[in-house]
């Protein structure tokens, strides 16, 4: 039987086979008012700690150098939810959820109303957008790591109703 030997490397070429890639990129853009149009909501995960319901919004950001004037930034809008029996959920009607659907509306719900977060899918809102510098743990981010997400829906502008 032959003898098999190995020769190794030197260590840092034993890392040439771990790649790192950006899980996906966390826009960042100028704080303020802007047009964005919702999207289709994602099922509810847990997001430090707490069950969110998150629904994207593409932010119409002015860019004089883009073809229609515009840059299309994909942000989301996280809101908490809560367990509710039936694979549902539930939120409160002092919730950001539950105001940003009237907005979304146009009305109050009734009672017995699902509150489907439909009601935002291509519709034309005003939002406010503000930056991320602080983790979930309250320690300043660098600058570098900083990000933009939506905090609150201002008005609807166009489209949807209270067709839901």
């Amino acid at each position: 039987m032959k003898a098999v030997t190995r020769t190794l490397a030197p260590h840092h070429a034993a890392n040439d086979d771990l790649a790192i890639v950006a899980d996906g990129d966390l826009p960042l853009t100028s704080e303020g008012i802007y047009d964005a149009v919702g999207g289709h909501a994602h099922r509810p995960r847990i997001v430090f700690k707490v069950l969110k319901l998150y629904i994207p919004f593409i932010v119409l950001v002015p860019n004089p150098g883009s073809p229609n004037g515009f840059e299309h930034v994909r942000m989301f809008r996280h809101y908490r939810v809560h367990p509710a029996p039936d694979r549902r959920f539930r939120v409160r009607a002092s919730s950001d959820y539950y105001r940003e659907w009237v907005i979304a509306t146009g009305r109050r719900p009734s009672r017995h109303d699902r509150l489907s977060p439909e009601v935002f899918e291509r519709v034309l809102f005003a939002v406010q957008v503000h930056t991320v510098r602080l983790t979930s743990r309250q320690v300043e981010l660098p600058v570098g790591a900083r990000y933009s997400v939506i905090s609150r829906v201002i008005e609807r502008k166009a489209g949807g109703g209270a067709q839901l």
